[in-house]
């Protein structure tokens, strides 16, 4: 049985999972800008890079932190089993909907922060309230337009990233 902790692989795994799950979100995120934002509409927000920083960091950490899992036991047992793939593609909406999720926060925090600038007396509360209820009405309909890309990579990441540790066991053991 091939231990998944040999020569630096406890870190590799996650470090892979996460360089892939920084590159899937932003593509993501480029895909709705292609989508949803033509020229007319300011693109001001959506091409800023701490907002692509941020939903690429996110989406990156979240990946590595939800996919680790089924591409462990993947890789323990020797086989890509259906169980794995379909906890895979569960992990991959579950870290897509908590990148976007974390990406809305942060917005609706900077959105309350300039409300309470400009009208200083007004409730923090019901200024974070009004930002969020915004943010997330629109926000769900981006996300909903995922759920299947999402699960289809993380099927995708957790067969190839799995299979390659399998690739590389069986070369150590030639």
């Amino acid at each position: 049985m091939v231990s998944i902790r040999g020569k630096n692989a406890t870190f590799k795994v996650p470090l892979i999972l996460g360089g892939i799950g920084v590159a899937i979100h932003l593509l993501f995120l480029r895909w709705i800008v292609y989508r949803d934002y033509q020229p007319p509409v300011d693109q001001s927000f959506v091409n800023s890079f701490l907002v692509n920083a941020t939903l690429s960091f996110l989406g990156g950490l979240f990946y590595a932190l939800l996919l680790k899992r089924p591409v462990s036991q993947s890789v323990r047992a020797r086989r890509i089993s259906l169980s794995a793939l379909f906890k895979g593609g569960l992990w991959g909406i579950v870290a897509t909907f908590a990148a976007f999720q974390g990406l809305y926060l942060g917005a609706a925090c900077f959105l309350t922060w300039k409300m309470k600038v400009g009208v200083p007396e007004g409730s923090l509360r019901t200024a974070f309230l009004l930002a969020i209820m915004e943010i997330e009405t629109y926000g769900l309909f981006v996300i909903s337009y995922f759920l299947i890309p999402a699960f289809v990579s993380g099927i995708l990441v957790t067969a190839v990233v799995a299979r390659s540790f399998f690739q590389r066991a069986s070369g150590r053991a030639s």
